[in-house]
């Protein structure tokens, strides 16, 4: 699981996992700095939901958390940034 952040256009982020892409659903954050991630693949139910998602980071930060829903169930994710 990886997340690929786009530091100054924050909606230009991905997580992926293996071969599936999760994209930013807005361009920026919504009010609470939170952004949810959707697959194309809506079908699929599962969705991502970050926190402190800023249009700008400076400096970067160290690591994004936030929470995975699928089937009904939600885990906690924390992405490390590389530096």
């Amino acid at each position: 699981m990886q997340l690929k952040l786009a530091n100054g256009f924050i909606g230009g982020s991905e997580i992926h996992i293996g071969n599936v892409t999760y994209y930013a659903n807005s361009g920026r954050p919504e009010t609470g700095n939170t952004m949810l991630f959707q697959s194309k693949y809506l079908q699929n139910g599962d969705y991502f939901v970050l926190s402190n998602m800023q249009q700008n980071y400076s400096p970067m930060p160290s690591s994004i958390s936030g929470k995975y829903h699928k089937g009904g169930r939600t885990l906690a994710v924390k992405f490390v940034l590389d530096k």
